[in-house]
């Protein structure tokens, strides 16, 4: 015999559950909707706090007197202000405080170190609120504090006791050590024995030939003359790319032997070195020979051009020709006695 048990019989159907399980739930629900409400509204308020901060500040700021309020509302119970900062342990790294900030400095250079403090002039604006939770007042009311701090009063040259920002601002900010006079007055004698010497107008052709320039704007629209204006042939000093006021400011006599000796090898050539070392007069020359043949293909170009030139361009193109020919022979001449 088989017996169905009716599933609807022994478990009737109860109305309201539902309901029942909205009413419980709905107290936790609104619980937790209130919390993020009041979560988000301190967050709005907190960064709102941050900009009245920084502006608290910034409105402090030389010439400002710190009385205007922000932009966005800001209650008027609630606190903003500004002030001095002091010092900021921030800033104390010591990736800031190297000797050419903070001294000692070597041959009696002296280091105005508060000229690049940073921390010096810097202002702290701050701000305050306290309010009431929008919902579940009964929480009590809620504060936020923040603070911003402006790096200022650095670098302007007004403060600097200079007329204008393109002054130099290094002998405010150090008191360099002097050079015995000897030195200072050996250097003006030479700098003065330069500028007025008699024989300066012979040294052109060292950065400024007549030559070069000519032919530099003669064969201007030619992208294949190699030369543009007159080159330098000045001899300096060539210092390594190492070199700093470590290797160069101390009186390293071994330094300057070298490079002093280096100089004379290229003013005077050195054949004995690997590689060999042409001298001034050589390496000019050259370049004067250079300049002679770069000119004389470009007239032959012009020669042998379609259509050609007249007869009396010819004439004349192939007279200069061969006067750059003869100097040629002059400069080639003179290198082989070197």
């Amino acid at each position: 015999m088989r017996f169905t048990i009716s599933i609807k019989n022994q478990y009737p159907r109860r109305r309201g559950l539902s309901t029942l399980e909205m009413v419980l739930c709905l107290p936790i629900l609104l619980m937790m909707m209130a919390l993020m409400i009041n979560y988000g509204t301190v967050a709005a308020w907190k960064v709102r706090e941050w900009s009245v901060a920084r502006h608290a500040a910034w409105a402090s700021r030389h010439p400002r007197s710190g009385a205007t309020r922000p932009g966005c509302w800001w209650p008027q119970e609630a606190t903003m202000g500004a002030g001095g900062a002091g010092q900021i342990a921030a800033m104390d790294d010591p990736r800031i405080n190297l000797p050419v900030v903070r001294g000692p400095m070597p041959f009696g250079t002296t280091v105005h170190d508060q000229v690049l403090d940073p921390t010096r002039g810097a202002l702290s604006g701050s701000a305050g609120l306290e309010r009431d939770f929008p919902l579940l007042r009964t929480l009590g009311p809620y504060r936020i504090n923040a603070g911003e701090f402006l790096l200022d009063h650095e670098w302007q040259h007004h403060e600097m006791g200079l007329w204008t920002t393109r002054d130099r601002r290094i002998p405010v900010i150090y008191d360099l050590a002097q050079a015995d006079a000897s030195y200072t007055n050996a250097y003006a004698a030479a700098a003065a024995a330069i500028v007025y010497a008699p024989f300066r107008p012979n040294l052109f052709p060292l950065d400024r030939d007549d030559e070069f320039i000519y032919y530099s704007q003669r064969f201007a629209d030619v992208p294949t003359f190699p030369y543009r204006g007159a080159p330098d042939f000045h001899p300096v000093l060539n210092l390594p790319c190492s070199w700093s006021c470590e290797s160069g400011c101390r009186a390293d006599h071994e330094f300057v032997r070298r490079q002093v000796e280096d100089l004379v090898d290229r003013i005077r050539g050195n054949k004995s070195k690997d590689p060999p070392v042409s001298s001034l007069p050589e390496q000019m020359a050259g370049a004067f020979r250079s300049l002679y043949r770069a000119v004389q293909d470009q007239l032959n170009d012009q020669i042998n051009a379609t259509p050609p030139p007249s007869p009396a361009q010819v004439a004349a193109m192939q007279a200069e020709i061969a006067q750059l020919q003869v100097k040629i022979n002059i400069l080639e001449k003179f290198l082989s006695t070197l």
